[in-house]
């Protein structure tokens, strides 16, 4: 996250801002200066139409309705990472990461423009998530990860007995933290591409995924998402990974 390796194992890195209130006329697309903006940076534009379906109930009847909806969605040129502005937020999605510097360019890029076109966003979320999947299929001890991981993080597979390990279809386990400023879910383990049936290929599962829910105002954002990657740039770090990992990251 903060070091900059020569290798990672990410699979994904997510940045989203929730909003108190829709855009003004969403319904009718982004105005033209926010879609020009994000066309320099994020050439390849598709519309997608998303459907809500509503359920109310009213003197005992049900009533069932259908609202379609407009998604925008912008990828760059290599659909490496893209962004998608909807009513009341909007992220960026990387499939390919490079640096958090290059992650708050992308952001304030696309956050300033919005504010710049729609005034004060009325922001009551911002969250930050690293999804690591620590593929390492071709080693044969499947459930051996004590040279790259912290063994706390498979204490799990103590439980069964010896003849019982091959059986195991997943091993994947949820903490959540509740600091004082933010909050962090960290989720880890063997997951298992190919569950329900047990466990054949040696993958790992980081899933760091840190937020922060209060009125924040638009100059407080930065302070906010450097706050929330260091947080898990320090776990992942310090209390995750082992220098076996490091080692293969550093190529």
């Amino acid at each position: 996250m903060s070091k900059k390796y020569k290798k990672t194992f990410l699979k994904q890195v997510l940045v989203r801002v929730d909003f108190q209130n829709s855009l003004s006329n969403y319904e009718k697309g982004l105005l033209p200066a926010v879609k020009k903006k994000l066309e320099k940076y994020f050439p390849i534009f598709i519309e997608h139409k998303n459907k809500h379906t509503n359920v109310r109930i009213e003197n005992m009847q049900q009533y069932i309705s259908t609202i379609e909806q407009k998604l925008w969605t912008y990828y760059s040129k290599d659909k490496k990472k893209h962004t998608r502005i909807e009513p009341a937020d909007f992220y960026i999605q990387y499939d390919k990461y490079n640096t958090f510097k290059q992650l708050k360019n992308d952001f304030f890029l696309v956050f300033n423009s919005l504010v710049k076109n729609y005034g004060e966003l009325n922001i009551i979320r911002i969250g930050l998530r690293y999804i690591d999947e620590i593929d390492m299929k071709d080693e044969d001890d499947v459930f051996d990860w004590k040279k790259y991981l912290n063994p706390k993080m498979f204490s799990s597979l103590s439980i069964p007995l010896k003849k019982d390990i091959k059986f195991i279809s997943r091993a994947f386990s949820n903490l959540e933290f509740n600091f004082e400023t933010h909050n962090l879910v960290l989720k880890y383990g063997m997951f298992n591409p190919d569950y329900p049936s047990p466990i054949k290929k040696k993958v790992f599962i980081l899933d760091s995924d840190a937020y922060k829910v209060d009125n924040i105002q638009s100059e407080d954002v930065e302070e906010v998402l450097i706050q929330l990657h260091d947080k898990i740039s320090d776990i992942f770090e310090n209390r995750l990974i082992k220098d076996g990992l490091r080692e293969i990251m550093d190529g």
